[in-house]
């Protein structure tokens, strides 16, 4: 009901609503809170009470918001795929279910039939859709939701992914409550599982993962991540020490995006990019991921063709340099992929 209205106030009076502060940050929050029981009701009347739900979101355009800014927007992405849920269960019971439903799967027909985005409890993926079959790129934000959230990277990374057509994981979760690109204890173990069978899940539709479950193809899995102005730095490089990517394969991802940022945005300031000088060379699960963990159940980890790094974007960065971010980004890919 709530997110009907504010978005029928949007549409009604856009300038207003443009004027209120933090008004489409909490209407994007409450799409994303909308979709945790995939708009089903309670007991017996769960599926009725569904409906109601749709008809609800329908009168408010929120169905037409959706179509306008998911691929804008990445909190918006849940909701979508319940809705294309909906579509799917409705067409199933179609000769079955009132007239006044019928009307609802023929609104629902603005979305598309296939859900491409896959949505689990605390992330949301994609597999690689580009035409590169011997690179497989994955590119991540694991904490861009509140509180402490990592402000914009989750907006970078789903940008850079569909510019360029690679796998994309985006995390739903905030890093004060879990963290799971650390090392497995048993506060984090469901959340690491879970993210590990994701990765497991994109590399084999790639085609990527042998018998041993190890990748054999090079995949360059891209985790952007945020870092505070107060290090005075714009853009550092994690890879563990050397320990989750190739040296061959860092050495040349360095000298090239600071030669994108040369190119770039060299006439506004110098930038300064470095490997590995900050955070002990960057989070855990970068190696762990690339060598396997012991701990907590015994991982083997996806092997040596498998590299991760994290390219961490100041806040100042991503806040003035938003756009020529997300260009320089998807150059970065490109030319990784051609290479």
């Amino acid at each position: 009901m709530v997110i009907s209205l504010m978005t029928l106030f949007r549409y009604r009076f856009p300038e207003r609503a443009r004027q209120l502060t933090g008004f489409q940050k909490a209407l994007h929050d409450g799409y994303n809170f909308a979709s945790a029981r995939r708009l089903y009701g309670h007991g017996m009347e769960g599926d009725e009470q569904r409906m109601t739900a749709l008809r609800i979101l329908k009168m408010g355009q929120v169905f037409r918001y959706l179509i306008e800014h998911v691929d804008q927007y990445p909190k918006l992405r849940p909701l979508y795929n319940v809705l294309i849920k909906c579509k799917e269960d409705i067409a199933e019971q179609y000769f079955r279910i009132p007239k006044q439903i019928i009307s609802l799967h023929e609104s629902l027909s603005v979305f598309p039939d296939k859900i491409h985005w896959e949505t689990t409890d605390h992330f949301i993926w994609r597999p690689q859709c580009n035409e590169y079959p011997n690179c497989l790129v994955i590119v991540e934000a694991p904490y861009a939701n509140p509180p402490r959230a990592e402000l914009d990277t989750d907006t970078i990374a789903n940008e850079v992914a569909l510019r360029q057509r690679t796998a994309c994981v985006l995390g739903r979760i905030s890093k004060k409550f879990y963290r799971y690109t650390g090392r497995s204890d048993d506060l984090n173990q469901g959340v690491i599982s879970e993210y590990r069978n994701m990765l497991r899940k994109i590399l084999k539709d790639a085609g990527t993962l042998d018998d041993d479950g190890w990748a054999s193809i090079k995949v360059l899995h891209i985790i952007i991540r945020g870092i505070k102005d107060r290090h005075w730095v714009d853009v550092e490089i994690s890879t563990r020490n050397g320990r989750s990517c190739s040296t061959t394969i860092s050495d040349s991802i360095l000298k090239r995006l600071e030669k994108i940022l040369g190119n770039n945005m060299g006439q506004w300031r110098p930038f300064v990019v470095q490997r590995d000088q900050l955070f002990s060379g960057g989070s855990p699960y970068l190696e762990l991921n690339r060598n396997g963990e012991e701990e907590m159940g015994s991982f083997s980890g996806f092997g040596e063709d498998y590299n991760a790094m994290e390219i961490r974007i100041s806040k100042g960065m991503r806040k003035t340099y938003f756009d020529e971010v997300i260009d320089g980004l998807c150059e970065l890919i490109e030319y990784c992929q051609k290479k």
